[in-house]
């Protein structure tokens, strides 16, 4: 089985994280029920700069899963507009993730307020939307959380 190596800040020790990348290591861990569905945003080649970009949609009640659809399709329409290719996936709660492969050199702080400013520009365009982590829980909004754009994370 690989591992990879990373001192955490958090928990202030060096850690070995699993790498899933062939089918042994996959049942393995399905047997222990470890599998994790979001992914991190870097390879372990290049852990310090994203290889995606995340925009992570959820919702506020009373607002539902549909609410999350139609600002997925708006994020999406105004992606392609810019000749983005996105894709989409669960976030594992109630909402969806909106990726993006990047290619370069951006950093976490760059790719981060890039989903902000866009999060901004679509809270223009939809009442429902907000970007600020100050209204992330403000009821009958929908948070596009730029947040989640740093190392090692989602």
């Amino acid at each position: 089985m690989e591992t990879f190596n990373r001192f955490s800040e958090t928990a202030q020790r060096e850690l070995n994280y699993i790498i899933c990348n062939d089918l042994d290591t996959l049942i393995w861990m399905a047997n222990l029920a470890a599998l994790e569905i979001n992914i991190t945003l870097s390879t372990k080649e290049s852990f310090d700069t994203p290889d995606l970009v995340l925009f992570d949609i959820d919702p506020e009640p009373p607002l539902n899963f549909d609410n999350v659809m139609d600002v997925a399709l708006l994020l999406k329409e105004k992606l392609d507009e810019l000749n983005f290719k996105s894709f989409v996936k669960t976030s594992g709660k109630k909402g969806l993730h909106i990726v993006l492969p990047v290619v370069g050199s951006y950093n976490f702080r760059q790719t981060r307020e890039f989903v902000h400013q866009f999060g901004k520009f679509l809270a223009r365009e939809s009442e429902l939307i907000v970007s600020e982590f100050s209204e992330s829980r403000d009821p009958g909004t929908v948070f596009i959380d730029y947040l989640q754009n740093n190392r090692g994370r989602p």
